[in-house]
């Protein structure tokens, strides 16, 4: 459905209808514009000065607060979306995250947004416009296996796997959790007209992982156009986001900076953020990065150890340990440590549980000695 899903969802529209589509949703730009580089053209879009900037203008960038897609936004979006409120309600707990309502949100917006289905399945927003102009994502979770053995040495490679597990779990709770919602059905789950995969799943939470913002007053929210700007750390920042007084979301040029007209205006994702963090979250390393700031080392528990296979069992940690950069010199962390050098003696014990539905589950249980 999105693009690299099983059928062929969205035409995507073109960056230069995008501009129509801010107007017409109260986006206002003061000398910028969005749209490719230019000599990059293969970078995609990104914020461009129109004409000179310098530090105490007004906002670049005014975006109604009505228009980001946050947990508050999605709830204000369900009051009159009985779809999306019955699916909220069917996920229960996940439901009530701000990750899973606008991964799900984003999702039935993609589904509307798909010529053959229904008009009454998702109730329309600007947002089911805003994501056609989104470019497709490629995140490590979307990598070869063949890729993702370089990664070998690096925190990334059991991130991804265990990354990869988790989405996997929420793909089934949202298949178990809607399959009997009559629209979800027949557009997502049926043999012959469903057409959900996966790669869909894969594809929202790398459109929210790779554009969420932490905005004042907000929290973690995906801001349209705010989004389009790329990264920069340091002095490379030329803008700072931020809320103003009645809740809307404004790009402001930091103090000091002055652009000439074709200047790209950047952002900042996180100026602590690590060269494999920012692989993970977004897809690229930055090129003034001389560290990668942090290695992973692979650890294996002893084949000796009685409770190898009960540990491995009940963990939920990466199998091995940290080292990272600080400001007074490398230091390391590491749960999966812990777990390998203690046993029976140190108090440490495994018990198998029966839960109310009947299962039974391996349980790890820690002795306080006397």
């Amino acid at each position: 459905m999105i693009r690299r899903g099983r059928v062929e969802g969205w035409l995507r529209l073109p960056i230069s209808a995008f501009k129509p589509w801010a107007d017409l949703n109260g986006v206002t730009f003061n000398g910028i514009k969005v749209g490719p580089l230019p000599g990059h053209e293969d970078r995609g879009s990104t914020v461009i000065a129109e004409r000179a900037l310098s530090d105490g203008e007004d906002p670049l960038m005014v975006v109604p607060r009505d228009l980001v897609l946050s947990f508050e936004g999605v709830q204000i979006h369900a009051r009159s979306d009985r779809n999306l409120q019955e699916l909220l309600d069917a996920l229960g707990d996940f439901g009530r995250t701000a990750r899973g309502s606008i991964l799900v949100f984003l999702l039935m917006q993609a589904t509307a947004a798909c010529p053959s289905v229904s008009k009454g399945v998702a109730v329309r927003s600007p947002l089911t416009d805003y994501i056609k102009f989104l470019p497709e994502e490629l995140l490590p979770i979307f990598w070869t296996e063949a890729e993702l053995n370089l990664l070998e040495g690096t925190t990334l490679k059991p991130a991804i796997e265990a990354k990869l597990k988790s989405l996997n779990r929420e793909y089934e709770q949202l298949r178990s959790a809607s399959e009997d919602i009559e629209w979800c059905q027949k557009y997502w789950w049926d043999e012959d007209t469903g057409m959900l995969s996966f790669d869909d799943w894969l594809q929202v939470d790398a459109m929210y992982r790779s554009r969420a913002l932490e905005f004042p007053g907000i929290g973690d929210c995906i801001v349209p156009c705010v989004d389009m700007a790329n990264h920069a750390s340091g002095e490379g920042t030329v803008a700072l986001y931020e809320t103003d007084g009645q809740g809307n979301a404004v790009l402001l040029l930091r103090d000091d900076k002055r652009l000439e007209a074709g200047d790209e205006i950047t952002i900042t994702y996180g100026d602590e953020k690590g060269a494999c963090e920012m692989v993970f979250s977004y897809g690229f390393i930055e090129d003034s990065m001389t560290s990668a700031r942090e290695l992973f080392l692979d650890l294996e528990i002893p084949d000796d150890d009685p409770l190898k296979r009960a540990k491995k069992f009940i963990s939920t940690s990466a199998p091995g340990f940290r080292l990272f950069d600080k400001a007074d010199g490398i230091s390391w962390e590491s749960d999966y440590v812990w777990l390998s050098c203690v046993n029976e003696e140190d108090g440490l014990d495994f018990r198998v549980l029966q839960t109310t539905d009947g299962n039974r589950e391996l349980k790890a249980f820690g002795k306080r000695k006397s």
